[in-house]
């Protein structure tokens, strides 16, 4: 699936999304007219898979490194040798060394943070969440 070390759904290039796209039509079927919708529905749920897949990626060497009695600390270079086999071991190399940077374990970190805060829940009716709404619903 990897042919560069892409860090987000953003910076896989157009030809390589249609390439995954079609890769995908070679299991599924459907009206031509639908192509467009299809493709759409495709891109929004790969989009939202995507940092999953490298969070998955990074775990699952972290878990390995861990059955090795490797401590990882705050760096991890020593997940190296705990690539995935649908990664290249240079875009691997590629990955953790962008996941090394303070600028990505920042943001981690602070979307991290985030997720923590989240009140209510994370399904949302506009600005407010379901929670919020039934809250104020009962005290009207």
């Amino acid at each position: 699936m990897w042919s560069d070390p892409w860090q987000g759904w953003k910076d896989v290039p157009s030809h390589h999304r249609k390439r995954l796209f079609e890769r995908f039509q070679q299991y599924y079927r459907w009206e031509d007219r639908s192509e467009s919708l299809i493709y759409s529905c495709w891109e929004k749920c790969i989009k939202g898979k995507f940092p999953d897949l490298l969070k998955r990626a990074r775990d699952k060497a972290k878990t390995l490194a861990d059955q090795e009695d490797i401590e990882l600390g705050n760096d991890l270079t020593p997940i190296l040798p705990f690539k995935p086999l649908r990664i290249s071991q240079e875009y691997w190399e590629t990955l953790v060394e962008a996941w090394n940077t303070d600028s990505w374990k920042g943001k981690s970190s602070q979307n991290s943070e985030n997720r923590g805060k989240a009140i209510g829940g994370r399904h949302t009716l506009g600005s407010k969440s379901f929670a919020t709404v039934r809250k104020n619903m009962v005290r009207n």
